[in-house]
């Protein structure tokens, strides 16, 4: 709850926010939770970035729970563009044969799982093509090998407890 209220805080102020929490710690779960909140809010549209299947599928059982009506842009899925949520894998609405969806679709948010992959040209290229959507990015290893850092990107970064911290509570 905690790391949720400062993202919603952080979104008063700015734009786009990195949060870190440990692996198996909740990342889908507080995002998902997230989402739920916003879609209260009429005509709000949210936009989920993976880039694997198996993230489709967690994050689309997790918004189930939360009985949030969602659409999946992943190949060899059937599309719902009208529904306000959108999972999407990164290599699909990329694709070139996709590029009508970016037109048709219009986030007011976008949610990035394991943004450590952010730089990545793929991502940046949905980031740019809507600039006046707040972003949020979750990644349990927010750093990259290269050492250079995501400022470029996000805004403000939201540390979580460590693994140790949420095995003692």
């Amino acid at each position: 709850q905690e790391a949720k209220n400062k993202i919603f805080e952080i979104w008063k102020e700015r734009k786009s926010v990195m949060l870190q929490m440990p692996t198996g710690a909740g990342k889908t779960v507080l995002f998902s939770s997230v989402i739920n909140d916003i879609v209260k809010v009429p005509d709000s549209n949210i936009l989920i970035i993976v880039h694997r299947t198996e993230l489709v599928d967690q994050i689309d059982g997790h918004l189930q729970k939360y009985n949030v009506e969602h659409g999946i842009i992943a190949s060899n899925r059937p599309r719902n563009l009208e529904r306000n949520v959108q999972i999407a894998s990164i290599q699909t609405i990329t694709h070139k044969n996709n590029e009508h969806i970016t037109k048709e679709f219009t986030p007011d948010f976008i949610i990035v799982d394991e943004a450590h992959h952010i730089t990545a040209d793929s991502y940046q290229k949905i980031v740019n093509a809507f600039p006046n959507a707040k972003l949020l990015g979750v990644t349990a290893t927010p750093y990259r090998l290269s050492g250079l850092g995501f400022t470029e990107t996000f805004q403000s970064l939201i540390t979580s407890p460590s693994v140790l911290e949420f095995i003692n509570k």
